[in-house]
């Protein structure tokens, strides 16, 4: 999935991204397919130019750190807000789904825990 937007002052961005579902890895020499999930940056292009890029978060915002930048011998991270709209198209359904899974394994674990109780208040008595 591609999204373009233009920042405050002026830069075009193009960020490219990608639902990883497997991945093969090296096991001992030997190549393994193995499942994943994960949503990676596949491209970004700051003003054309293709620059590594990865998401952070920077005071409570989603943002694309794409390098480092030198000022007066200060070395700074060069980051761009990534808009709402653009995080939610990239990202959204993936963190829904992460955030409903965590929530059925606690509801899962609190069920648990609560028989775990009985079954121990059941012995004691």
């Amino acid at each position: 999935m591609t999204n373009t937007w233009t920042t405050a002052k002026g830069s075009k961005i193009e960020l490219t991204t990608e639902h990883i579902t497997t991945e093969t890895i090296d096991v001992d020499g030997h190549k393994a397919t193995v499942k994943a999930d994960r949503i990676e940056i596949t491209e970004c292009k700051v003003n054309g130019q293709s620059v590594p890029a990865k998401l952070t978060r920077y005071e409570n915002k989603n943002v694309l750190h794409y390098g480092t930048q030198k000022i007066n011998g200060v070395t700074h991270p060069l980051l761009v807000l990534i808009p709402d709209n653009t995080y939610e198209a990239a990202w959204g359904d993936y963190n829904r789904r992460i955030v409903a899974e965590a929530q059925a394994e606690a509801a899962a674990e609190m069920k648990y825990q609560e028989h775990h109780n009985k079954i121990l208040k059941a012995m004691e008595e």
